[in-house]
Formats: C-alpha cells, structure tokens, sequence
C-alpha cells in the first residue's frame, strides 16, 4: 500500500488508486440513545435537521462545541475514518469484506470511535446504543477470525 495524496491509497504502478473521502452518506448521529441531528452528505454538500439542540445533549463531540454547522459535522464524520497511512489498511478493508470506500467503511462501523460514545444509526442497521455495541463485537470477533485464518493462527 502506498499513500499518494492525503486520501489516495493503492499502488500507482498497478493503476489501482482509491480515493477515500465521504461521498454520500445520510443518517443520524447520535451519542448512545439520543438523537443529535439528521444529515445528508451528498459530495462536498451537507443538509442537516437538528433533532435535540446542542445545549441538550449530555455529552457534546467537540466538532460540535459552537453548535452544529455543515463544517463541524463533515468534520466529525472525517474524524470517524482510520487514516489511510495504517500499516494493513487495504487488508483491513478486504477482511471486514468492504470496499476500500469511506461510505462503506462507515456503514459498516456505523461511524463507531474507541473514544466516545457517538455513532450513526442508519436505516438498515442497528437502531440502540445496546444494538450497536452488539453489533461492533460481533463484526470485530468477525474480521479478527479471518485475521487469524489468515495468518495460520488457531
């Protein structure tokens, strides 16, 4: 793997370049159960429906500090993304059985972080805190499975 540009990853000399930036995303970002705001990202483009106000939320993201803004939540969904310099990255994605696409990694973590407790609940996927937790050990237990698979690991 080779990072050609700060999103770009792939190997030039095979002609396979993956450029892994947000391209359209909709859902809800919440903080466990609570609801912040809806959203649609459509390329550089954001809509957003406030759902419980900043002042409400008992626990604010610090994108999110000053109050919600196009800017603050393109960033907040960015910050979600492994950075595309990870050792393994390319081999990451093929063992979760995802694209090397921001969209998909982000629907498949539903936008999960190790350092908070904010997610994005989609239509198709979990709808609770509860049922997201779930969800992510059981896709971890999943992917570290082929992991180990891989590597001759028992």
């Amino acid at each position: 793997m080779v990072t050609l540009f700060f999103n770009q990853v792939g190997d030039k000399s095979k002609g396979v370049i993956h450029v892994f930036e947000i391209k359209h995303l909709a859902g809800i970002l919440m903080v466990e159960d609570q609801e912040m705001l809806s959203f649609r990202l459509d390329g550089t483009w954001v809509d957003f429906e406030v759902i419980t106000p900043v002042e409400e939320l008992k626990w604010k993201p610090f994108d999110f500090w000053d109050g919600y803004s196009r800017l603050g939540i393109r960033e907040f969904l960015k910050d979600r993304l492994p950075p595309v310099s990870r050792q393994g990255f390319e081999q990451s994605f093929a063992d979760a059985g995802i694209p090397i696409n921001a969209d998909a990694y982000l629907h498949f973590s539903c936008g999960r972080a190790v350092d908070d407790k904010c997610w994005i609940k989609f239509p198709d996927g979990p709808q609770t805190w509860e049922e997201c937790q779930k969800d992510w050990i059981e896709k971890s237990d999943r992917v570290l499975e082929k992991q180990r698979r891989r590597m001759g690991i028992e």
